[in-house]
């Protein structure tokens, strides 16, 4: 019922978030026909008949754009009533708009190949449109495509059999790899020379200017504002305990170490946090703000951090301090952090998995054991150098 009038044969609706449209579908029955038949009604006006509906997603103005699938099998993306080319399919789950929401991009696929359509049109195809690497499939949607401030669409892809993984900007391949920043202004690109044999290389070019070469970047991290960038760089032939992966900020090498397994700058951009381990070599890893050791923790898979909703306490869960296998929280606190602050369970995606974590232990002769979710920790517990000035754990 809609303000009052009765609509039969209604099995599913929306409503636009700003309310100003209702989309329904209706199922039009023809005594004269045993097909399946399917319409998506916009604010009353009937669409055409279709055999099978597929997926609705509202652009920023409101208005519905759905996807649809004909008697032939094709897939038609429909938007304001302009039907696309058909396709064997269509993922408006992809769907991505530029800031004034004049633009729309999406993944679909014909003859095995997949590719991006820009506003209605479709750019070169690929093996794949892929997701990059990121804590949670909602991270890895928004930042497998990004529009640009002047409106170009950047995303990843790769060619299986050909060994391309690309970096690529309306359908034109930039390098092997790269981000965008938050602001949508700095694009990062990453190009490699031989990739994957003995003597590859690998360079990070950021506002016209080309960094240092090596065997490959590992990491990269824009700040929240967009004006700092920090990558990691890694040796041929990685060092062992002693270093092999190179943290480079702004342009400038910051120091050297195992392995940099986590980089990411605090919410205010003014400071970088960045984790060490080696897997190598099973050592501890290290937690490390603004190039100064805080705390040691025993190598855990599933550690994870998160930033307190004060935006200045990072908060840490490890695998022991001082080597002795236990669980414990560590705050890290940034001036003016909030240290009355008290969470009884850690946000996010992640998780610890127990189990693998005992088997690891228990491989050392330990069995470890959950502590005090609100112990303090400090880094003289662990024999850690002191911090930096005005911050503490």
């Amino acid at each position: 019922v809609i303000d009052g009038q009765l609509i039969p044969g209604v099995d599913r609706f929306w409503i636009s978030p700003n309310s100003k449209f209702v989309a329904y579908l209706n199922h039009p029955v023809d005594a004269n026909s045993s097909s399946t038949r399917v319409q998506v009604v916009i604010n009353g006006k009937v669409g055409l008949d279709y055999v099978a509906f597929d997926n609705l997603h509202f652009a920023p103005d409101g208005h519905p754009i759905y996807s649809v699938r004909a008697a032939t099998g094709k897939i038609f993306v429909v938007d304001n009533e302009k039907e696309s080319d058909p396709y064997d399919s269509a993922d408006l789950s992809t769907m991505h708009f530029s800031a004034d929401g004049k633009h729309s991009a999406y993944v679909a696929s014909a003859n095995g190949r997949q590719f991006v359509v820009l506003d209605g049109k479709k750019l070169p195809d690929f093996g794949g449109i892929t997701r990059p690497p990121a804590p949670n499939a909602q991270l890895q949607t928004e930042r497998m495509m990004e529009f640009t401030v002047d409106d170009h669409i950047v995303y990843h892809a790769n060619a299986p059999g050909s060994g391309i993984n690309a970096l690529v900007k309306d359908g034109q391949v930039l390098g092997d790899d790269g981000m965008v920043s938050p602001d949508d202004r700095r694009v990062a690109v990453v190009k490699g020379v031989n990739p994957g044999g003995s003597a590859a290389t690998a360079t990070v070019t950021l506002d016209g200017q080309t960094g240092p070469a090596f065997a490959s970047i590992t990491k990269m991290a824009f700040s929240p504002d967009s004006k700092h960038f920090a990558y990691v760089g890694s040796r041929p032939v990685p060092n062992g305990n002693d270093g092999g992966y190179f943290l480079v900020v702004d342009g400038v090498q910051k120091g050297e170490y195992p392995e940099v397994a986590d980089l990411q700058f605090s919410p205010d951009s003014q400071h970088l946090f960045h984790f060490t381990t080696s897997h190598l070599h099973g050592e501890p890893g290290g937690a490390y703000m603004d190039q100064n050791l805080f705390f040691t923790f025993y190598w855990l898979p599933g550690y994870f951090n998160t930033w307190l909703d004060d935006h200045k306490t990072l908060q840490i869960l490890g695998l022991g301090g001082n080597f002795d296998k236990t669980f414990c929280r560590v705050r890290y606190f940034l001036p003016g952090a909030d240290r009355k602050q008290e969470s009884a369970a850690i946000p996010g995606p992640a998780s610890v998995d127990m189990q693998e974590t005992q088997r690891m232990a228990a491989s050392s002769g330990a069995v470890p054991t959950m502590a005090a979710a609100s112990t303090a920790v400090s880094p003289a517990a662990t024999g850690a150098p002191p911090v930096a000035a005005n911050t503490n754990t």
